[in-house]
């Protein structure tokens, strides 16, 4: 084994020697120094804590090229070259995955213990791929695993998740759902008024704010009916949907003479009925007629709102004192109720009166509604939410110059004319054809 030259060695001519033996050399061949512990531990401490800082480098170096490969991106670069000099052994450490280390860094100077005399060269490796030779292919989208589950990319039908989170960005909306509130040809077809249909055994009057049908509720039995049904005042009556039919004991001798089916004392209510026969129903006063059906007609009058001619009379068939009706107009309110079939007008009004319809259907009468012919009878009266069909004459007559007549909204004929006649034709509003009566009544003051 040949001999270590000591010159050649420190020079960096001859054969490399450790680092361990590059301090033996050094300290065999340097000056004479006070043995201390200074001189004897600080070089010792200087070299283990230069091997411990690059042994933790490279393994940090390491582990970032192990996870950089599993995610495939690009590695770092190759580890560096020795620097120059004895102190060449702690050149830069490789690059492994490090993405941004193209070599390793300098060597040291000539002692590593010393000040430094000069630097190495700077590495020359080349950079490298970490975590393999060949570059992995592109991971699909959403392929890396989450430790929470993530909402799907693909549009779903169920409801967004939760968390508050009404849109997610990326994500296709699911189809919105039509509102018929802002597409009208979607919006659902009016119900059916309530006279246009079935009522459960005593229920009570509902409103309808939609035009009446011309579909007649199934009745719930018969009831043949000999003697006028009398209905107190203040009281009301509940047919329960049942058929009243007038029998042999209402007949007359002429029209004039057949007697009702039912008489309202003043403030009472008829509802859910249908009739057919007779004279049909008999106000005193005033009363609320609510999905009441007039089957068919008798040979006069459906509806008869009493007057001075006729109140008496009527007031005796139900034990009514005369005197006891309050007097002044009647107010009447007619609802959700239809009228079918009658020989002439479906409601004569013998007697000043406020008269209100809604939700009102007629076939095949002669006229709606008409006042005692050519008296001084004050009608005022309005009309909402109604349909009429087969109506051969005026729809509306009033005699009286005083009376007036409004026509609201919804209000239709089969034939699309809405005829009426008034004493003063400037009183009537919302009818297509006014005209003047042929017997006018009143001063019209």
């Amino acid at each position: 084994m040949s001999a270590i030259d000591p010159i050649s060695s420190l020079s960096g001519s001859g054969p490399r020697l450790s680092p361990m033996q590059q301090l033996y050399q050094q300290q065999l061949y340097a000056d004479p120094q006070p043995a201390t512990p200074a001189n004897v531990i600080a070089p010792l401490m200087t070299l283990l804590v230069q091997q411990i800082i690059a042994t933790l480098v490279q393994q940090l170096l390491q582990s970032l090229q192990a996870q950089q490969g599993q995610q495939g991106m690009p590695g770092g670069g190759g580890g560096g070259g020795g620097g120059g000099g004895a102190g060449g052994g702690l050149g830069g450490a490789p690059g492994g995955g490090n993405p941004f280390a193209a070599g390793g860094g300098p060597g040291g100077g000539v002692s590593p213990f010393g000040p430094a005399s000069g630097f190495g060269g700077a590495g020359s490796g080349s950079p490298g791929l970490g975590g393999g030779d060949v570059p992995p292919a592109p991971a699909p989208a959403f392929s890396q695993p989450s430790p929470a589950p993530s909402p799907s990319p693909s549009p779903s039908p169920s409801p967004a998740p939760a968390h508050g989170h009404h849109h997610h960005h990326g994500h296709a909306p699911a189809p919105a759902t039509p509102d018929p509130l802002l597409d009208p040809a979607l919006a659902p077809a009016p119900a059916p008024s309530v006279g246009a249909s079935g009522k459960p055994d005593g229920a009570g009057a509902v409103s309808s704010s939609a035009p009446a049908t011309s579909v007649l509720p199934p009745h719930r039995g018969e009831v043949v009916v000999n003697k006028p049904i009398v209905v107190g005042p203040g009281e009301t009556f509940d047919g329960k949907n049942q058929l009243f039919t007038a029998g042999p004991g209402l007949s007359g001798g002429s029209a004039e003479t057949y007697q009702p089916v039912f008489i309202l004392g003043p403030g009472a209510t008829l509802k859910n009925v249908q009739f057919q026969g007779g004279d049909g129903v008999h106000l005193l006063g005033s009363g609320k007629i609510d999905n009441v059906h007039a089957v068919h007609g008798g040979p006069d009058d459906m509806i008869t709102i009493d007057g001075p001619g006729n109140r008496a009379h009527d007031a005796q068939l139900a034990g009514i004192s005369p005197a006891s009706i309050p007097s002044g107009p009647a107010e009447v309110e007619i609802t959700n109720s239809s009228f079918r079939h009658s020989h002439d007008k479906a409601i004569q009004v013998n007697g000043d009166a406020q008269v209100k319809l809604r939700g009102v259907y007629a076939e095949d009468v002669g006229q709606l509604l008409v006042t005692l012919g050519g008296q001084p009878i004050k009608a005022d009266v309005s009309i909402e939410d109604s349909r009429f069909s087969g109506v051969r004459s005026h729809l509306v007559r009033l005699d009286d110059r005083d009376s007036t007549l409004r026509i609201g909204p919804n209000v239709s004929t089969d034939s699309g004319r809405i005829p009426v006649m008034m004493g003063t034709p400037a009183n009537a509003s919302g009818a297509t054809v006014v005209m003047p009566s042929s017997d006018p009544a009143g001063d019209g003051n």
